[in-house]
């Protein structure tokens, strides 16, 4: 279960972000919380937090079926010009508080 999906410009990635990437790309889908079905590969500073993982700044988590890329939730905040949709207000709608 991906959260918090949307398209964002590399530059608006954090430092580092660059060696996630054989190729750098213009634009990136990231998401703020992602939810795999079996196991993740985990690379970056992704840690898991309620049944999720998130990342500090820039992570990437491999299954089986997808590579998802995951922004920390400042930079998320920060970064897609249309969406500004606090970071603290879809962690609060996901555990229900």
């Amino acid at each position: 279960m991906k959260i918090g999906e949307k398209w964002v410009d590399f530059l608006e990635l954090p430092d580092g972000a660059e060696n996630f990437f054989e190729i750098i790309p213009d634009r990136v889908k990231v998401c703020l919380m992602y939810k795999p079905e079996g196991f993740a590969k985990l690379r970056g500073n992704v840690s898991r937090w309620n049944g999720y993982y998130i990342a500090e700044t820039f992570g990437v988590v491999e299954t089986e079926n997808e590579t998802v890329f995951l922004l920390g939730p400042y930079y998320w905040e920060m970064a897609g010009k249309w969406e500004r949709v606090p970071a603290k207000e879809l962690f609060d709608e996901i555990l229900g508080k």
